[in-house]
């Protein structure tokens, strides 16, 4: 039934008029002010004012009338109403508060509509609404729906906010303060403006759709901001295929949309911090594993980065569909793409204030870039996008190979330190500025003219394939302050010195650098297996046509080729050997023929790698030998020859004759010696190749330093460093020194250069300084001494025993799998990082074992891949290992020593300051406790940083009676792992905090009966082992194997005598036995069965009677039996198998009152010694076996009497007796 009424009045006139309709609905006539009319409406018209008592009726939604104008409404009490089949509009504010539940059922499969009109709105401000069914939700005007503040919330099944093919105005959305919105279904946004702002204000919904249908209504716009969230669990989506109206989301200020899935589709738009033509907002998080563009069309569908983060992040994999195509616009702020947009074929543009990273791939798209590109790879990308405009690509990690036409991009590329950017052709550089500071690749196989303008600090390795590399004569260089590193390609540096004035060569495997005529200044040269050729060498003026100014460095630590055209005018340089030079002078001498000059700039080596050929390639050689005698031996023999060297100022490259090999002889006390003798630098630096078998010492005053810097070296003898200082030149200057010596106050320094050595021994006091550099020891040794620097110290096998203080080790130790370190110092470890993949083991050298518990550092991260041991069996538990950076247990082993005992047992312990991470499996060792209940456990491992790792418990560990438990802590101790011998994880109760001194009382009252205080729960649930059940096995078979009564061997046998055939009587007897028992301990914890077998064999030696009618018998017994038996844990479902095996022999004597009937009375009794051997079998444990023995003895008395006899049916005599008996064993 409908009801329209309207009455006119003036406005003064009051009249409140109750009508009670047919149908038992109640309406109210009230004034409207905005129609200045009365109107009849529902009781929802009402303002409910005062008390919450005075009910709304709010089942008055449900009008009657298809349009109906009202007063606010306030709900403020539970109510359910239904929605009814038609359509309702509202242009009035329902307010829901006070904690109210507002439930409207709208189950018509019509769709009903209900419109928010201007001047309506849903406002839930504190308190619920439940919508139950499919219900189109239209805001219209300035209708609004607001859900603010914590614990208000909107429940729809499907939330539809649009009308299909009408024309509406936009109304108003907002969810703020911690308000939510949650959709099971679809939820459906148009001509709206809205906002989902706040901490903990969100939009939930199975499907979240922003658009128009059919091509009208206005613009949408959704800000999400300031952590508010709108999550889908499947799709968000934007725009329609055909709509007119533009859709906006825009997430800043720390807002969040959340779905596996975003599309935009016509005039969308997905704004990270602001929209496109807005002043740049920080930026929000778009959470997706994809975002798509849908439909055919190309620029009016965009991702727009305008936001004022530094780093901010897109994750989701950004795609174009079949023909979806798209636009990236970077406007302001970096954003880093991570995600795969290898199916994005769009556009992107950056503009001036904007950056965008990649760290994948961005498909196809053609970019536009004014602003700053950043590559970014993990390892490497090959980037072939076409990219135009005048920015910047910044190469930033990784290797970036540019394959695409860039010739149309004229702005910088900049390829950052580390970093190495790879091209093949001009056109993937463009007309770009270059800027080095990592390394730039050059591929090529064809000659390259390079016409951009280069700077950098940074390595342009070039690569020609055995062509000509040159510079453009309109390239500017003079701010590249790097290197040219040449390998297969040819360079004139006559032709293009001027390019390199602040730059520099280096001469790699395959290349050909010619100098050329005159003097040419570069800033460094270097040698890497290339050749530099000189050209003609001028008689008399001992100097080539060619020569090279070096104003910064001069390496000529490498390998490589010197040619030179003139082979007489080398010939022409002495020969003579100054025999009062020390070794270390003497491959210096005769530097004759000046090729580069480095007054002023570092000399690093002393070319004693370098080789000097013709013009033909040919070895310019005159070798001579010469035995080296040292204290009347012969220590090694020199070879001298044509070489090059550094000079004896150490200033250049030269041509001269020298020392060029030594071939080491004598050994140990006869060993060459090597000394300074005051010198230094060059002359104090051997050059020489050292090769041979035996050993080379060094002997230097205190202070003073001998240097060795071929890089070929080869000999196998032991290094003594005896005194001094030894200083590595090069790598492998040690050559395969199969052990390496340092005698106290002795150093070596490893000047950032690798070697490797069998054996490493130093003694207390001396000094190894990584310095940078890399040993790898390959068969252990000990040091003693002290470890230092940074670098790496690789132990590839053997065993090395660390009793130094090493507190300024900050290198990465590696340990490998085959080998073994043992720390038995508690600075031992410094501050290294260490990757373990081997056995690392604390305390543990012999004259350590019984030494006191240790408190060891690792000031760095550790990396258990092996073994790591705090103890070891037969080791005094206690030992604290702290890690001061974080542990990553790559399922590796921790073994540690415990005295299995109570919550109070002396452990070792791990401390991990940093973070744990991985999975580590943990032994644990008995150090001599006998097990004991714990109520919060064993602390093993403490974790003060995030506690991710896993301990896992590796076999049993057990003590006494009571298996223990690993297990994670419990609330504020989740972090820790302990040992238990309970059933559950420990909950260790925090400390109170303490309480301020009590007023004193001088005069307390005296309490006569005061309240106990209880104490410890000694009614723990504790695991008890089931090797007790087994133990207790044992001992009941042994106590009762051979435990036997006069019954068991009673009774006359008879037999026939195979020679007379005489029927025949004997006392011997025979007894099997065997059983099964099961049985439980009192704890309920353990189940035991068992299986018996007993065999026992006996007979009289005497019998006699004393009055004629008793009877006396003494006989002799023998036996064998065994029990085996199976105990389970109910609780640790661990097992344990027992067996017994036993032997006896005894005597035996029984006295009968009556011999004839044996009625009466009779004693009977036995003594036997027994011996077993008994085994005990626990799951994960060895076997334990073990022997036991003992006398056993029985008296036994009874009465047998007679109570009835009679006849049966067959005339048989049948007889009735009682015998009480009683044994005592």
């Amino acid at each position: 039934m409908a009801f329209n009424a309207l009455l006119f009045m003036q406005s003064w006139f009051y009249l409140d008029v109750l009508l009670e309709i047919v149908m038992n609905k109640i309406y109210r006539l009230k004034w409207n002010r905005s129609r200045n009319c009365w109107s009849v409406c529902s009781e929802l018209g009402s303002r409910v004012k005062g008390k919450k008592s005075r009910a709304v009726l709010i089942s008055a939604i449900s009008l009657y009338s298809s349009l109906v104008f009202a007063d606010d409404v306030i709900v403020n009490q539970d109510k359910t109403i239904d929605f009814g089949k038609e359509n309702q509009s509202i242009d009035y504010r329902i307010t829901v508060t006070d904690n109210a539940n507002l439930v409207i059922n709208a189950t018509d499969t019509s769709r009903p509509r209900l419109t928010l009109a201007s001047g309506g709105g849903l406002d839930i401000t504190g308190g619920k609404v439940t919508i139950n069914g499919p219900l189109n939700f239209l805001l219209k005007g300035t209708g609004f729906l607001n859900v603010s503040n914590a614990g208000s919330e909107l429940y729809a099944d499907d939330l539809y906010e649009s009308n299909s093919g009408m024309r509406h105005d936009q109304g108003y959305f907002n969810v703020s303060n911690g308000g939510k919105i949650h959709v099971k279904g679809t939820s459906r946004l148009t001509y709206t403006q809205g906002n989902v702002s706040g901490e903990g204000s969100q939009v939930n919904a199975g499907t979240f759709f922003m658009g128009v249908y059919g091509g009208y209504g206005g613009n949408q716009f959704l800000s999400v901001n300031n952590g508010g969230e709108v999550n889908a669990r499947e799709h968000i989506s934007l725009g329609y295929y055909d709509q007119r109206s533009d859709t906006t989301l825009v997430v800043s200020d720390g807002g969040k949309i959340s779905a596996p899935k975003i599309s935009l589709s016509t005039n969308s738009e997905l704004a990270l911090g602001a929209q496109e033509g807005s002043a740049a907002k920080a930026a929000g998080i778009i959470d997706a594993e994809k975002i798509e563009f849908v439909w055919a069309s190309t620029s009016d569908k965009k991702i727009t980065l305008n936001h004022t983060d530094k780093d901010a992040t897109i994750s989701a994999d950004i795609v174009s569909g079949s023909e979806g195509l798209g636009y990236i616009n970077a406007l302001n702020g970096t954003t880093y793409l991570t995600g795969d947009n290898s199916a994005f074929s769009g556009k992107v543009k950056i503009e001036q204030n904007g950056a965008l990273g990649i760290t994948q791939n961005i498909g196809t798209a053609e970019i536009n870039n004014r602003g700053k590109l950043h590559l970014k790879a993990d390892d490497s990308m090959t980037f072939a996008n076409k990219i135009s405009g005048n920015g910047t690509i910044s190469i930033d990690s990784g290797t970036v190979a540019l394959i695409g036409n860039n010739y149309a991009f004229s702005g910088y590329i900049d390829v950052a330190s580390g970093a190495v950017a790879v091209i093949s052709e001009d056109k993937n550089i463009g007309r770009a500025d270059l800027d080095v500071d990592g390394k730039l690749q050059i591929n090529a196989n064809k000659d390259w003219v390079f016409d951009n303008d280069l700077q950098g600090r940074g390595i342009v390795e070039i690569n020609m394939g055995n062509h000509e590399f040159s510079f453009d004569e309109f390239a500017y260089t003079d701010w590249f302050q790097g290197s040219l590193a040449f390998q297969n390609t040819t360079f004139n540096l006559e032709k293009n010195a001027e390019f390199l004035q602040r730059g520099g060569i280096t001469a790699g495997q395959g290349s050909q650098v010619t100098v050329g005529k005159g003097a040419h200044s570069i800033s460094t040269l270097g040698f890497s297996g290339g050749t530099v050729d000189f050209g003609a060498l001028t008689a008399g003026a001992q100097m080539t046509e060619g020569t090279v100014n070096v104003s910064k460095t001069l390496d000529l630590r490498g390998e490589g080729v010197i040619q030179v055209s003139d082979s007489d005018v080398v010939r022409s340089v002495s020969r003579d050997i100054d025999s009062a030079l020390s070794l270390t002078e003497v491959d210096d001498g005769n530097s004759a023929i000046k090729l580069v000059d480095a007054q002023g700039a570092e000399v690093l080596g002393d070319a004693g790698n370098l080789q000097l050929q013709d013009k033909n390639g040919q070895i310019l050689s005159s070798s001579a030998q010469r035995d080296i005698q040292q204290n009347g031996q012969k220590a090694a023999v020199g070879t001298y020859d044509y070489r090059l060297t550094s000079g004896v100022n150490n200033d250049g490259l030269y041509i001269g004759y020298g020392l060029t090999q030594l071939d080491l002889h004598a050994t140990d006390s006869d060993a060459l010696v090597l000394s300074s003798n005051g010198k230094s630098e060059n002359a104090a630096d051997l050059s020489a190749k050292i090769t041979g078998s035996g050993d080379l010492a060094f002997s230097s005053q205190k202070g003073q330093t001998v240097s060795l810097s071929n890089k070929d070296n080869d000999y196998t003898g032991v290094t003594d460093l005896r005194s001094g200082t030894l200083l590595l030149n090069n790598d492998n200057v040690l050559g395969n020194t199969h052990e390496l010596r340092l005698a106290a106050e002795t150093e070596l320094d490893m000047n950032g250069h690798s070697q490797t050595v069998g054996t490493l021994n130093g003694s207390a006091d001396s000094l190894l300084s990584l310095n940078g550099g890399s040993l790898t020891v390959t068969n252990g040794g000990t040091s003693t001494g002290s470890l230092t620097g940074s670098g790496e110290l690789n132990i590839q096998g053997g065993t090395l025993d660390i009793a130094g203080d090493n507190s300024n080790l900050t290198a990465n130790v590696n340990i490998a799998n085959s080998a073994n370190v043992l720390v038995s110092h508690a600075q031992g470890l410094g501050s290294a990082n260490v990757e373990n993949n081997g056995t690392l083991a604390l305390n543990n050298s012999a004259e350590k074992r019984a030494a006191a518990s240790v408190n060891y550092t690792l000031g760095g991260n550790l990396t258990n891949n092996g073994t790591l041991m705090t103890g070891m069996s037969g080791q005094q538990a206690g030992n604290v290992l702290v890690v001061k950076g974080n542990y990553h247990g790559n399922n590796g082993q921790l073994v540690m020593n415990t005295v299995l005992n109570g919550d109070d047992s002396v452990t070792d312990k791990l401390v991990v300051e940093g973070d744990t991470s991985g999975t580590t499996a943990v032994t644990v060792n008995n150090a001599g406790g006998t097990g004991a209940k714990t109520l919060n456990g064993i602390e093993l491992i403490h974790v003060d940083g995030k506690s991710e790792g896993e301990f896992v418990q590796a076999g049993r560990i057990v003590a006494g009676a009571y298996d223990y438990t690993l297990a994670r802590g419990q609330g504020a101790n989740s972090g820790n792992w302990y040992l238990t011998s309970g059933s559950d994880s420990p909950e260790l109760q925090p400390e109170p905090d303490p309480m301020p001194n009590p007023e004193p009382n001088p005069n307390p009252e005296p309490n006569p009966n005061p309240t106990p205080t209880p104490g410890p729960d000694l009614n723990v649930d504790n695991d008890l082992r089931p090797e007790a059940g087994s133990y207790i096995a044992n001992l009941a078979a042994a106590n009762t194997m051979f435990t036997t009564r006069l019954h068991e061997r009673l009774g006359n046998t008879y037999y026939t005598d195979m020679v007379t055939g005489e029927q025949k009587q004997t006392t011997m007897w025979m007894r099997h036995e065997g059983g099964h028992n099961k049985w439980r301990d009192g704890s309920g914890q353990l189940k035991t069965q068992s299986n018996r077998y007993v065999l026992q064999l006996g007979g009289d030696v005497a019998q006699w009677s004393q009055n004629g009618s008793d009877s006396w018998h003494v006989g002799v017994m023998a036996g064998y039996g065994n029990s085996d038996s199976k105990t389970i844990s109910s609780r640790t479902g661990y097992r344990a198998k027992a067996s017994v095996n036993g032997y006896s022999t005894g005597l035996y004597a029984t006295w009968y009152a009556d011999d004839e009937s044996r009625n009466g009375a009779y004693l009977d009794s036995w003594a036997q010694y027994s011996w077993f051997d008994n085994t005990v079998k626990g799951d994960d444990l060895q076997s334990e076996s073990y022997k036991s023995k003992g006398f056993t003895a029985s008296l036994e008395a009874g009465y047998k009497h007679k109570l009835a006899e009679f006849n049966g049916s067959q005339g048989t005599r049948n007889e009735w007796y009682v015998q009480p008996q009683a044994q005592v064993t």
